[in-house]
């Protein structure tokens, strides 16, 4: 059994692990995380789910727990997150006295003050004290008055991200797709160990960049030759050998001229989203940028949809705009879908979760939606 707890956005937290695990009817939404009472793939590379964690006991078996868990050593890094419940406080003494008893001094590594979770251990300061190797991290949720204890696997790759959004080689002044949201819709397109991903509109290369760690066959488009190459040097940078990739120089509306007889597992992509801002449009000049966009997306979408295998995913991101007056404009996702023959995945609405999915930070003025597309 293994609880996934959610990012900032839970239903796109919840999304991604209903795409990762195998068998949906054995999950749970639990609000803030969800369990799966099924084995899970702990080597699992995720976006915007913040921590795996698995089944250790309940609070009753706790000490016995401990005393066949923990690796024998004199030191034991260890920390403690509350996700749900009223009060951890006899959990805690029960560690402590398991410490104690198996001659083990346990060094807590404690939430800063002033954190916004103050009971919970912040993904950065949990992976800078390297807990997870060094350690141990314990989760404790609720269940009426039967409180459960998880020890944490593995947490959302940070750092791997950072250093992809700011190390590559070749980067745009323009704003990029982050690489924690590519390989979250990597994940919502959960392509086979070496099926072929393409994106269309690679720029810099992320969404490719992302799925060599899937060990996928990349092909790329891009208009602009400086970005073609551009792409290439970072994904020579992240260890692709020349045969795993293929980015070529071409228009993306043309596709099935560019890959004549070539059909694609899944298509992961964000298209130009318009215009950069610098503060919020009026209304009026946001209905007009959807309205100029409009066309240009739906022949992409009708150029996708030529070189997908039946029931093959689409990923993309389309743009939403916040106006002046509080409101959101955006592309009508469905008439979208309607004109261009792919239908939007309606897989997951038993679980409440209905594409699109909208993705914003606070300072975004053009915000995403997330949506899941198949063909046929």
């Amino acid at each position: 059994m293994y609880l996934f707890q959610y990012g900032e956005n839970a239903l796109l937290s919840k999304a991604e692990v209903l795409s990762l695990i195998d068998r949906p009817e054995r999950f749970q939404d639990k609000g803030s995380y969800a369990v799966v009472k099924d084995e899970v793939e702990t080597s699992l590379r995720f976006g915007s789910i913040l921590r795996l964690a698995k089944f250790l006991c309940t609070e009753e078996s706790l000490e016995k727990s401990l005393e066949r868990f923990l690796p024998f050593e004199h030191v034991v890094k260890w920390a403690l997150s509350n996700l749900d419940c009223i009060g951890i406080a006899a959990v805690e003494e029960k560690i402590k006295a398991g410490f104690f008893r198996m001659n083990i001094r346990g060094k807590r590594v404690k939430p800063l003050p002033g954190h916004s979770r103050e009971t919970e251990l912040s993904i950065t300061r949990a992976i800078s004290n390297k807990i997870v190797t060094k350690g141990v991290e314990f989760l404790v949720t609720c269940t009426g008055d039967t409180k459960t204890i998880w020890t944490t696997e593995t947490y959302v790759p940070l750092k791997d991200f950072k250093k992809a959004d700011m190390k590559r080689p070749y980067k745009r002044s323009v704003v990029a797709l982050p690489t924690h949201l590519a390989r979250t819709m990597i994940n919502l397109a959960r392509p086979g160990r070496g099926g072929r991903l393409l994106d269309p509109f690679c720029g810099t290369g992320t969404v490719l960049m992302e799925a060599f760690n899937d060990h996928l066959a990349v092909y790329g488009v891009d208009k602009d030759e400086v970005n073609v190459k551009g792409c290439i040097t970072n994904l020579k940078w992240c260890g692709f050998s020349s045969s795993s990739y293929h980015v070529v120089r071409g228009d993306s509306l043309e596709l099935g001229s560019l890959f004549r007889g070539l059909r694609f597992d899944c298509v992961v992509t964000e298209p130009p989203m318009g215009p950069l801002i610098g503060k919020l449009p009026s209304r009026a000049q946001a209905l007009r940028t959807k309205d100029e966009l409009a066309p240009f997306y739906e022949r992409a979408l009708k150029s996708i949809g030529g070189i997908l295998k039946e029931g093959a995913p689409l990923v993309l991101t389309l743009p939403s705009w916040k106006t002046r007056d509080g409101q959101r404009i955006s592309v009508d996702i469905g008439s979208l879908a309607a004109r261009t023959g792919l239908v939007v995945d309606d897989s997951l609405v038993r679980f409440g979760v209905k594409y699109p999915i909208h993705w914003a930070k606070s300072e975004n003025k053009i915000e995403r939606l997330i949506t899941v597309f198949r063909k046929g």
